[in-house]
């Protein structure tokens, strides 16, 4: 089975601006819910490295990392007002399903590196299940 990679970054809304750039980190449902909008989703083998897998998620969300294709859905999500920037920052967020002893993994991206907040999300929402909008 692969693990599923879906790539968050902050949204227009007013809980996205306050969470851009690490200005402060998701606490409550309304952060994750409201602060967020998904922009890609990536497959990779069950056996990878989680820390290689961000790594590698963040240099491809890099503008001069992206295809043409890629440059153009980021472009228009930021046109149509859903997110503020084009490339991955601090403060945006990846969640990696199929994960153990979690179903899915939640990561922040920080200042230096990714924290994991799967604890976080699971607090905010008083579970661990992924909530589909």
């Amino acid at each position: 089975m692969k693990k599923h990679a879906r790539i968050f970054y902050t949204s227009n809304s007013k809980q996205g601006k306050e969470l851009i750039f690490g200005r402060r980190k998701p606490e409550t449902e309304d952060d994750f819910v409201h602060g967020y909008n998904e922009v890609a989703q990536r497959l990779f083998d069950e056996d990878a490295d989680e820390t290689s897998l961000l790594d590698d998620i963040f240099l491809g969300m890099q503008s001069d990392g992206m295809n043409s294709s890629m440059l153009l859905h980021m472009r228009s999500l930021a046109e149509d007002g859903l997110i503020s920037h084009t490339s991955m920052s601090v403060g945006d967020i990846v969640v990696v399903s199929d994960c153990e002893p979690t179903p899915f993994r939640v990561w922040y991206c920080d200042n230096v590196g990714w924290k994991d907040i799967t604890d976080v999300r699971a607090k905010a929402f008083g579970y661990y299940k992924w909530v589909e909008d």
